[in-house]
């Protein structure tokens, strides 16, 4: 299908977050039931891929303590999803807490990751107990985890995920996108987020996504997406500041942007950059500077009281 190459992207994350769990950057054990064929990557891509899986999960439990703190029960919607392990980790942290998952995906990967899932055996307890009917679409439905398939072009197609009563729209709710704007029609990626900012009363969202194409740096790296079959339609003329005033013209109260190499430096810990460093010399390091230049984070809310702390926040 067109479809393909895009699918294909989450394959290639888990080889890279593998790569990078293997040279001592982070644990996480359940990559490897998800990688098909191991493969060790360059310095460069394993550190990029460390501040990637730290920043995503920095705001993740951010956002998660500050809703929990405040007697709620949060969700966090994956969409585009993967074979991504955050909604296993996570779980892994807040063993006793109420935490609402869902992942949502293209069928193909859906059906994969719910295979791994089912094969593994003992992994879906951790999300309570197995609901009953699963409509249409639904590869997994448990007591606090949803895996389900629709396509995000379709206006129609996103009611799903209330229609299939995985996403509560009252409930305090953080929307990750990992690298999943850019691959649409940057008119459908501003109504995907206009959608979620009117659909749930307390939400954040989070793009990574890359950024600045249009330097010369920007159009080689383009053109190395681009010859893996994907074009990117998505993908936002401007640096950083167009990543953060798009969630604020898309009804974002309170939005913030870094650079992934400000990020680097100001998300992660002083320990994490030793940590990076000691895992394996990195002798590129302008390129990895206008590597990490070239992706951006952004968070957005639409509910500043509760949320923006330990969202938005996060970036500023």
């Amino acid at each position: 299908s067109d479809d393909a190459p895009v699918i294909a992207t989450s394959d290639d994350a888990v080889v890279s977050k593998l790569s990078a769990v293997e040279m001592g950057y982070y644990a996480d054990p359940y990559l490897p039931l998800f990688v098909r064929r191991r493969q060790q990557r360059p310095p460069l891509i394993n550190r990029g891929y460390f501040a990637r899986v730290r920043c995503v999960e920095r705001a993740c439990w951010s956002f998660v303590r500050s809703s929990l703190a405040r007697g709620n029960v949060p969700q966090i919607v994956f969409m585009g999803s993967g074979l991504d392990t955050t909604a296993l980790r996570l779980k892994d942290d807040f063993p006793n807490e109420k935490i609402r998952i869902v992942e949502c995906d293209l069928a193909d990967n859906c059906a994969r990751k719910a295979a791994v899932l089912q094969r593994a055996g003992n992994l879906l307890e951790k999300f309570g107990r197995a609901r009953g009917d699963t409509p249409k679409g639904v590869f997994v439905s448990r007591d606090d985890y949803t895996l389900l398939s629709f396509d995000l072009r379709d206006n129609d197609a996103r009611e799903l995920l209330f229609h299939a009563d995985a996403a509560d729209r009252s409930a305090d709710t953080i929307v990750i996108f990992e690298c999943v704007l850019t691959y649409l029609p940057i008119e459908v990626a501003n109504d995907i987020l206009r959608w979620i900012a009117s659909s749930f009363q307390s939400v954040a969202v989070l793009l990574y996504d890359p950024c600045g194409l249009e330097d010369a740096f920007g159009r080689v790296m383009k053109r190395n997406i681009e010859r893996r079959g994907c074009s990117l339609p998505g993908a936002l003329p401007g640096g950083v500041r167009a990543h953060k005033e798009r969630l604020e013209r898309c009804g974002f109260t309170s939005a913030a942007a870094l650079s992934m190499l400000d990020a680097f430096h100001h998300v992660l810990t002083s320990q994490e950059r030793t940590r990076a460093d000691e895992c394996e010399r990195l002798d590129e390091l302008e390129e990895f500077e206008l590597l990490m230049r070239h992706y951006a984070l952004a968070i957005g809310t639409n509910n500043e009281r509760d949320l923006h702390d330990a969202t938005v926040g996060l970036l500023l």
